[in-house]
């Protein structure tokens, strides 16, 4: 299985028998574009699928042939880059990183509900009881097992998975790891869970606000920047002498436990915010659980608040110290996400921009005004309003990629605005 995650966050899979494996990998595999553009364009030609043996991967599935799966980069027929290769933008932020001497981690923890295969829409289901944590004998604690042990054998590695909010949204969090690793892991574990969920009847949904009047599905990554010796005014790589561990970059001696870098970090991903959710938040309804009540994010950071942009989370000893984005929901593609975030926080770094306040500090607890904060992008067609006048983010992803991500999202914010809706008709018909 050769995969490829397209424009929109989708797994592409193209199958090759075994015997052509070595073929694939010296070669490549040439696919029609359409198949994994998702460019919103009629454009006939071909693309390269070129395989990172790095990911190979034995797969084994309740009663079928062994197979095995190999993540992809997408390439022109003549070897180049291919303008639509959002993994390759990927690897080109983090070689960025790599040459001012850090190392992007992240740690993601994905949400996402089941619901039973046969309903017509995301309806109850009468087995599931459980909340938050709860641990339930029935069908939802067996599916839990299935999708665990099941990911394990792809080699997506999983820290802990439990059961969310409410019934049917489950939790599974995957462990710090480079980002080029979290992306592979992210784009195998959705289709994955899919396939596991439907062997049980169930079908499983990423969708970030899938029901009214019930808890979003988002995707929470933690962020960390390793390698730059913590307060160092000239982003000096730390020597590596030894195999001593890198060090990380956002902990600091000063007051808050933050070093400059991750200030700098803080205000960067901030300043960036409502572009990012163009890529981090890429669908119509991605907006609905960004603006659900309870649930709205504020153009912030902070520590305890729950509801900013970026929360600062440290372990027990003050070391271990993360930068959670909570903008992000698991519809995106998550190597053009992972680039955006970099980009966008390392510009900070570059500027030496410094973050507003923090939201939960003893500034803004006596009632300091708050009405300067940036607004975050109320729908879709804000979003790709914004992304699209954001040079960093179109510089660090490529403009022809952007170009093709934002036609596609064109597309689809113009044929959602068309609808006419359930709430317009109950609210309009018979008033006006």
């Amino acid at each position: 299985d050769l995969l490829d995650t397209g424009l929109a966050g989708r797994a592409r899979t193209v199958s090759v028998p075994a015997r052509r494996v070595g073929q694939v990998i010296r070669d490549g595999e040439v696919v029609d574009r359409a198949a994994v553009d998702d460019g919103g364009d009629d454009i006939e030609s071909e693309l390269l699928l070129r395989a990172d043996i790095a990911t190979f991967r034995l797969i084994s599935r309740p009663g079928q042939p062994s197979s095995a799966r190999l993540v992809c980069n997408a390439q022109a027929p003549g070897g180049t880059p291919h303008e639509v290769d959002t993994r390759g933008a990927l690897a080109r932020v983090l070689a960025g990183a790599d040459a001012a001497g850090y190392e992007y981690h992240v740690g993601v923890e994905i949400e996402f509900f089941l619901f039973p295969a046969a309903a017509a829409g995301p309806s109850r289901r009468g087995d599931d009881r459980a909340a938050r944590l709860d641990l339930d004998p029935g069908a939802a604690r067996q599916v839990e097992a299935d999708i665990v042990t099941g990911l394990e054998a792809l080699g997506v590695e999983i820290e802990s998975g439990h059961h969310e909010l409410q019934s049917r949204q489950h939790h599974i969090s995957l462990p710090m790891q480079p980002a080029m690793a979290a992306a592979d892991a992210i784009a195998t574990l959705k289709p994955a869970v899919k396939e596991i969920a439907a062997r049980r009847n169930l079908a499983a949904s990423f969708m970030p606000k899938p029901r009214n009047n019930a808890p979003s599905s988002a995707m929470h990554v933690q962020q960390v920047l390793f390698g730059v010796a913590p307060g160092a005014e000239d982003l000096r790589p730390v020597s590596r002498a030894g195999g001593s561990a890198p060090t990380n970059a956002f902990h600091g001696a000063g007051p808050d436990g933050l070093s400059p870098q991750a200030r700098w970090f803080i205000a960067g991903q901030l300043h960036h915010a409502a572009a990012l959710c163009a890529v981090v938040a890429p669908l119509v309804n991605s907006y609905k659980r960004l603006l659900s009540p309870g649930e709205e994010m504020v153009s912030g950071w902070g520590r305890q608040a729950r509801s900013v942009v970026l929360r600062v989370v440290a372990g027990p000893d003050g070391q271990d110290t993360r930068l959670e984005l909570r903008l992000p929901d698991a519809s995106s593609n998550p190597y053009l996400a992972f680039a955006s975030m970099l980009a966008a926080g390392l510009d900070g770094i570059r500027e030496e921009l410094e973050p507003e306040p923090a939201i939960d500090s003893p500034a803004t607890r006596t009632g300091q005004d708050l009405t300067y904060r940036r607004p975050l992008p109320a729908t879709l067609g804000e979003a790709l309003v914004f992304i699209r006048h954001d040079a960093v983010l179109e510089k660090a992803v490529g403009a022809e990629l952007l170009t093709h991500f934002t036609r596609a999202k064109d597309i689809e914010w113009a044929e959602y605005s068309r609808q006419v809706t359930q709430w317009e008709l109950d609210s309009y018909l018979h008033s006006y």
